[in-house]
């Protein structure tokens, strides 16, 4: 049975000496791409990212935070490998941040994504059915404004978890997977195209850390399906 956990703050209020530390424990390549951020904003959520997923693989194998190394894939995602050899075996681990909320989702076998959005603001300004499968745009036409903009949100953020641990992330096709809701307003999966994961179950998990985000992950594998979630705020972090 899989362990989950989604760990999470919020990045404007990290502590200063957070952020020291977490400038002084990039790598090289990441120092590289972190002097290419002009936006603030951007650099201290990607600094922060990389803190917290050291910080979490830490505490879940014991291994030296300073040791881990985030070497991308050919879809930009970062797989964790440790320096140390004889590390334990690695967990899955997935990224996102959004809204001013940096979060990661670790789990103990399987593949997992994770993404978070501020979901005040407002809908895209092109056309939806760029995003949405024809199902989620026909759902989504007879609702009232602001439902609508909360449904969308939710499948967004489904749609981009599943992807991400998926490995594609969006460029695996955003109309390739359908998501739907039950008679009680539970997150599943409708279609998938082209999938090469056919014989995978899905485990789909929405919450809200805050008032205006909302974040969403996928979980692959028959050990998900029953395996303990657990959701923190690394309050020690923030000020």
């Amino acid at each position: 049975m899989s362990q989950i956990l989604v760990a999470w703050l919020l990045a404007d209020r990290a502590r200063a000496d957070v952020l020291a530390a977490a400038h002084d424990g990039l790598d090289d390549e990441e120092r590289a791409r972190a002097a290419r951020f002009a936006n603030a904003s951007t650099l201290r959520d990607f600094v922060l990212g990389r803190w917290l997923m050291r910080s979490e693989l830490a505490k879940w194998t014991g291994a030296l935070a300073a040791g881990w190394r985030f070497p991308l894939d050919a879809h930009g995602r970062p797989i964790p490998r440790h320096r140390d050899r004889t590390a334990p075996d690695t967990p899955s681990i997935n990224l996102s941040h959004g809204g001013g909320l940096v979060a990661v989702v670790v789990a103990s076998d399987g593949p997992v994504g994770i993404d978070v959005e501020s979901v005040d603001r407002e809908l895209p300004s092109r056309r939806l059915d760029r995003f949405l499968s024809q199902e989620e745009h026909a759902a989504l036409a007879g609702l009232e404004p602001l439902a609508r903009r909360e449904r969308f949100w939710r499948i967004w953020t489904l749609k981009e978890a599943l992807l991400k641990a998926r490995g594609t992330g969006i460029a695996g096709g955003l109309a390739s997977i359908a998501f739907g809701f039950d008679h009680a307003d539970r997150p599943c999966i409708l279609r998938r195209d082209g999938a090469d994961d056919d014989a995978v179950e899905w485990r789909l998990v929405e919450c809200r850390p805050t008032e205006t985000t909302r974040l969403s992950i996928a979980c692959g594998g028959i050990g998900a399906m029953h395996g303990e979630v657990r959701v923190e705020r690394r309050t020690a972090a923030m000020d």
